[in-house]
């Protein structure tokens, strides 16, 4: 059973009393609590631990990158995902960067957001796909400074590791890179894994962020093993 708690503003009661019934329609789920301040939600996430948060359109009172950040901190192996309108990419890149999981948009349909829930729990990155190539794209060409983990030194990566990454940049699902270098959807899973592990790295939005803002593919510090 997925344990998911949701967190929203005081105003939004009915709405996430609505998000509640289209989750807990799957049997997999169960909506443990509901939150409607930081300090409730980090009270809530001490006494439940959830999988799962889900945030929903955090207003003003609601530091959403604090928010997770703290849960991050404090909870591990708890997944973060933010439910919103809110398009704007630095938004997304900075939610990646402080560790969310997901990045989901209100229009997200209930079966793909359900989908995001499961995904997230099992350690997954999840985001509303129409977006996602725009986003890389867009990462090429950041220029505003992030908090990145330390200083790269002696970073060693394998040619499958390397060509990997070069797929991801280029906004490619697993299957996809699976299908372009010959080896099975699990293989690339795996091998992400590891990427993200030797670089200190929760998912592949900062693993993106940090090879374009360090040019780790041309980096004199990269060996390849």
């Amino acid at each position: 059973m997925i344990r998911v708690m949701i967190t929203s503003s005081e105003n939004q009661k009915i709405i996430i009393e609505g998000i509640k019934h289209i989750l807990e329609k799957d049997q997999e789920i169960e909506v443990i609590a509901l939150a409607s301040s930081k300090d409730e939600m980090m009270n809530l996430c001490e006494y439940h631990y959830p999988d799962v948060v889900l945030m929903n359109d955090i207003t003003s009172d609601f530091d959403v990158m604090e928010a997770i950040r703290n849960i991050k901190t404090k909870f591990e192996s708890t997944q973060v995902i933010i439910l919103t309108e809110n398009t704007n990419h630095s938004n997304i890149i900075n939610a990646f960067i402080h560790g969310a999981n997901g990045y989901m948009l209100k229009e997200t349909n209930s079966d793909e957001l359900i989908m995001a829930i499961k995904s997230a729990a099992v350690g997954l990155s999840v985001m509303y796909k129409k977006s996602t190539i725009q986003l890389m794209h867009q990462l090429q060409n950041i220029n505003s400074n992030h908090n990145f983990p330390a200083e790269l030194v002696d970073v060693n990566l394998t040619d499958r590791e390397i060509s990997i990454i070069e797929h991801i940049i280029n906004g490619m699902e697993n299957k996809e890179i699976a299908r372009n270098l010959y080896i099975s959807e699990g293989t690339v899973k795996n091998e992400i894994s590891k990427i993200l592990k030797k670089l200190d790295l929760c998912n592949r939005i900062q693993l993106v962020v940090f090879v374009l803002k360090n040019d780790l593919l041309n980096h004199k510090n990269l060996t390849r093993g």
